[in-house]
């Protein structure tokens, strides 16, 4: 992907690498912790980026939902 990448750029891209997951999933939790997705991430503060971070660790596939899949 080039350019300029916003965070909701990011998430869906590092999402759809992980298997993909529903913009209905990411939306609410970025609302919940306050981040802009349509900001570019090279304008974001460290905060703002470890935000990013804990957006994607909770649209992963949790360990549960992980040993069940074999």
């Amino acid at each position: 992907m080039r350019g300029r990448r916003t965070a909701g750029d990011l998430l869906r891209h590092l999402a759809d690498l992980r298997g993909g997951v529903s913009a209905e999933r990411i939306a609410p939790l970025a609302e919940r912790f306050g981040l802009d997705l349509n900001r570019e991430v090279r304008s974001l503060s460290k905060g703002n980026k470890q935000k990013v971070g804990v957006c994607l660790l909770y649209t992963s596939p949790s360990p549960r939902d992980l040993s069940t899949s074999r």
